[in-house]
C-alpha cells in the first residue's frame, strides 16, 4: 500500500491526493496525472502509522515518470517534506556502527561495511563526519557498549550534534537507551539522525522512531525466547550448544560435535597424566607443549598457542568430556563420543580440590598432599635441612644460602653448602589444633611404604599363571556378561520409571518445586550412571579385562620401581595402592584398595596352581581346578568379577 501526495510549487501546499491505494493502482494514477505538470509524491511506508510522520523521506517522481522504479527508489531522489530548513553540511555528524557478537545480527552488515556506506553517503550529500564510533556488542542490554556511551557524552558536550547510522536499530534495542536518543532529539541536542533510508529531525512526529526502537526491542526479546527454546530442545536431543571444547570439532553441516583427529588423543593423554596423581597442571602443560608439540585449536582471533594451566583446569572441570551436555539450567547425556568415563571425571575432581593456598617452594616432595596426621587430621608437610662446617673456623651451620659465618664472618661458598649433609623430614602442619606428633625423616617414611609394597609385589611366574587362567575364565563368562547387561538395562529402565512417577507427583501438586528439582537431579544422576555402565559393558568388554592385566603387571616388581622412580612415579604408586594415608607416632597406616586385597589373598593362598591350557576346551579343566584348589579358584573368580563390574579402573 502507498500514500500519494500532491505538491504545488505555486501555492507551496501539500495536499493528499489519494489515501492508501495498492501499488499497481498508484502507478496507473501517476501515469494518468503526469501530464498536468505537477509533482506527485509517493510515500513508502515502513510502518502502518507512517501517514502520521510528516518528515519521513519520500520519493519524488517527475511528471514523465513511468513508475518502473516505484518499488525501489534510489536514495538520490529522496527529499524531506519538513519545512524547517537545515543545512546538513553544517551539522557535525558522529558516524556510529555496531555489529552484535551474537547470532541475532547475522544478516546485518559488518562494521566495515556500515562505515563504507556512511563515507559513500557523506560524499554524495556533503556531510561532515567529526568522529567515528564502533561497538561489537548487543544493544539489547543497558550500558553494554562503551563507544555508545562516548557518543552520548559527545552529543551532550556539543562535540557533535548529529548522528549517521545504517539503521535506527543499530543505536538501541532497549527502551532506556532508545528513550535517551529520542529525548536528545526532541530537546535539539541532536539536530538530525540520518540513515540511508530515513532522516529524523526535532520537529518530526516521534511515533515512527518510537515504533522502530520498539520493534527492535521486541525482536530481541522474541529472538532470546526462540534461542532459549531451541537450545533446550537441542540439549534434550543430546546435542551440544556453542563451541566444541579442546579435542573436539563442530561439524557445521551435520550440526554435531566430532572428535578432533589432531587433538583428541593428546587431550586424552592429559587426563591420563593427571589421573596418576603425580603431575601438576603446570607440568602437564609443559609436557604437552614441549614434548608433544600440542597447540590449541586456531580460531579467528585466538588459539594456536601452548596449553595454559587455567585452560587445562577448564578442561578437567568440563563434564562434556564424559558425555554430559548442558546449557544454563538444561543438561542431558549427549550423543557425542565421550573421551573419559564418569568415574575418571569424578576422580579428577577429587584431585583438583585445593588443599590450601600455601607458599611456593623450589623443592618437590613425593609424600606431601597425600599423607595426613593421624591425631589431628591436618596435612603433613615437608622441610629440607642441611648441615655443614665453615671451611675456616669449622663452626656447624645450617643456612641454605651463602651467608657470613656467625663466628668468623666469612661468607660460606655455595659449593660448601651443596656438599653438606642434606636431609628431609615430614611433620604435621598443626593448623587445625594443638598436636603432639613429632617429625619423621623421609628415609624412615619411605621404608614403611616399601614394606607395604613388598607385601603386594608379585613375581613374574605368579602373574603369568594368574593371567592365563583369568583369560580362560573370561572366555567362559560370556553368560555372566549377558547377565550384567540385563542387570544394567533393568536399572537404567527403573530410573526412567522413577522419573515418570516423580513427574506425575509434581503434576498432581503432591510435591513442591524445590523437592521435585532435588529428587529429579538425584534420579537423573543414577540414570546417567547406569547408562554409562551399559555403554561401557556393550562396547568395552575386552577393555575391562585388559584392566586386570594392567594391574597384575603393575604389581610385578613394584617395590624396586618405587625406590628407583621419580617423585611423580612415587606419587602415582601411592595413589594407586591405597587411600586414607595416616601418620601417627611415626607409623604409617593406609587402607589398601579392594582389588589389591583380593590379589594379595590370591597370592597368600599358597597353592601352586596348574598351568593354564594352551587351548580352550575348558569345562573339564575348570572343573578339575575348582576341585583341587577351591580356595584359589574362588579368589580368582572374585578378582575377575570385581574388575568386570567396576572397570575401567582408575583412582577412586
Amino acid at each position: 500500500m502507498v500514500l500519494i501526495y500532491h505538491w504545488s510549487k505555486l501555492k507551496k501546499q501539500l495536499t493528499i491526493c489519494f489515501s492508501y491505494v495498492p501499488s499497481h493502482m498508484a502507478i496507473k494514477l501517476l501515469i494518468d496525472f503526469s501530464g498536468k505538470g505537477h509533482y506527485y509524491i509517493v510515500a513508502y511506508p515502513f510502518f502502518v502509522h507512517l501517514s502520521f510522520c510528516s518528515a519521513q523521506k519520500w520519493a519524488v517522481l517527475p511528471k514523465k515518470h513511468s513508475g518502473a522504479e516505484l518499488d525501489k527508489p534510489e536514495p538520490s531522489v529522496f527529499v524531506s517534506l519538513n519545512f524547517m530548513q537545515i543545512n546538513l553540511s553544517q551539522v557535525r555528524f558522529g558516524l556510529y556502527a555496531r555489529k552484535s557478537s551474537v547470532q541475532e545480527d547475522r544478516q546485518a552488515l559488518s562494521i566495515d561495511s556500515q562505515l563504507d556506506e556512511g563515507i559513500k553517503g557523506a560524499k554524495i550529500e556533503g556531510l561532515n563526519f567529526t568522529k567515528k564510533y564502533t561497538d561489537s556488542a548487543s544493544a539489547h542490554t543497558i550500558n553494554n557498549r562503551a563507544n555508545f556511551n562516548k557518543l552520548i557524552g559527545d552529543l551532550q558536550s556539543g562535540t557533535i550534534n548529529g548522528i549517521w547510522v545504517w539503521k535506527a536499530d543499530r543505536l538501541a534495542r532497549n527502551p532506556i537507551e532508545g528513550g535517551q536518543i529520542i529525548h536528545l532529539l526532541q530537546t535539539r541536542v541532536i539536530k538530525v539522525i540520518k540513515t540511508p533510508f530515513a532522516q529524523y529531525l526535532p520537529d518530526d512526529n516521534m511515533i515512527g522512531l518510537f515504533i522502530e526502537f520498539g520493534m527492535a526491542n521486541q525482536y530481541s526479546l522474541d529472538l532470546s525466547k526462540n534461542v532459549k527454546r531451541g537450545n533446550a530442545k537441542k540439549i534434550q536431543m543430546g546435542g551440544s550448544c556453542g563451541q566444541a571444547p579442546q579435542g573436539y570439532l563442530n561439524n557445521r553441516e551435520k550440526k554435531t560435535v566430532e572428535p578432533d583427529p589432531e587433538r583428541f588423543d593428546p587431550v586424552r593423554k592429559m587426563w591420563d597424566l593427571y589421573l596418576t596423581g603425580g603431575y601438576s597442571l603446570n607440568e602437564i602443560c609443559k609436557i604437552a607443549s614441549d614434548k608433544w608439540g600440542f597447540r590449541t585449536r586456531r580460531k579467528r582471533n585466538i588459539g594456536g598457542v601452548k596449553m595454559r594451566p587455567s585452560s587445562l583446569h577448564c578442561i578437567f572441570t568440563n563434564p562434556f568430556y564424559y558425555g554430559k551436555v548442558r546449557c544454563k539450567e538444561h543438561e542431558n547425556m549427549g550423543i557425542h563420543q565421550p573421551m573419559i568415563s564418569k568415574r575418571e571425571f569424578l576422580a579428577v575432581q577429587k584431585l583438583l580440590i585445593p588443599s590450601g593456598k600455601g607458599y611456593s617452594t623450589p623443592y618437590c616432595f613425593p609424600f606431601t598432599n597425600l599423607v595426613k596426621c593421624g591425631e589431628c587430621g591436618a596435612a603433613i608437610t615437608a622441610e629440607k635441612k642441611v648441615k655443614y662446617a665453615c671451611p675456616k673456623c669449622r663452626k656447624q651451620c645450617s643456612a641454605k644460602n651463602p651467608l657470613p659465618c656467625p663466628r668468623c664472618k666469612k661468607t660460606i661458598p655455595e659449593e660448601v653448602i651443596q656438599s653438606g649433609n642434606w636431609y628431609t623430614y615430614y611433620r604435621c602442619t598443626k593448623k587445625k589444633r594443638r598436636c603432639s606428633q613429632k617429625y619423621i625423616t623421609e628415609r624412615k617414611l619411605e621404608d614403611q611404604f616399601i614394606q607395604v609394597l613388598d607385601e603386594l609385589e608379585i613375581d613374574p611366574r605368579f602373574e603369568e599363571i594368574s593371567i592365563g587362567w583369568l583369560k580362560i575364565l573370561h572366555k567362559d563368562n560370556a553368560a555372566h556378561n549377558e547377565h550384567l547387561l540385563n542387570k544394567f538395562q533393568q536399572n537404567y529402565k527403573k530410573q526412567y520409571r522413577r522419573l515418570e512417577s516423580l513427574l506425575d507427583l509434581r503434576l498432581d501438586e503432591e510435591l513442591d518445586a524445590e523437592t521435585f528439582k532435588a529428587k529429579e537431579k538425584t534420579i537423573i544422576g543414577e540414570r546417567d550412571y547406569w547408562k554409562e555402565q551399559l555403554n561401557s559393558l556393550e562396547k568395552n568388554g575386552d577393555e575391562r579385562f585388559q584392566e586386570i592385566e594392567k594391574e597384575f603387571t603393575f604389581l610385578e616388581g613394584i617395590s624396586r620401581e618405587f625406590e628407583k622412580g621419580t617423585i611423580n612415579h612415587k606419587k602415582h604408586v601411592l595413589l594407586k595402592i591405597g587411600s586414607n594415608l595416616l601418620l601417627k607416632d611415626r607409623k604409617l597406616a593406609l587402607e589398601v584398595k579392594p582389588y589389591l586385597k583380593m590379589i594379595l589373598r590370591l597370592k597368600n593362598t599358597g597353592v601352586p596352581p596348574l598351568e593354564p591350557p594352551s587351548t580352550f576346551n575348558t569345562r573339564r579343566q575348570i572343573s578339575g581346578l575348582k576341585q583341587k584348589h577351591p580356595e584359589w579358584w574362588a579368589q580368582l573368580d572374585k578378582i575377575y568379577h570385581y574388575f568386570m563390574e567396576n572397570a575401567p579402573f582408575m583412582i577412586e
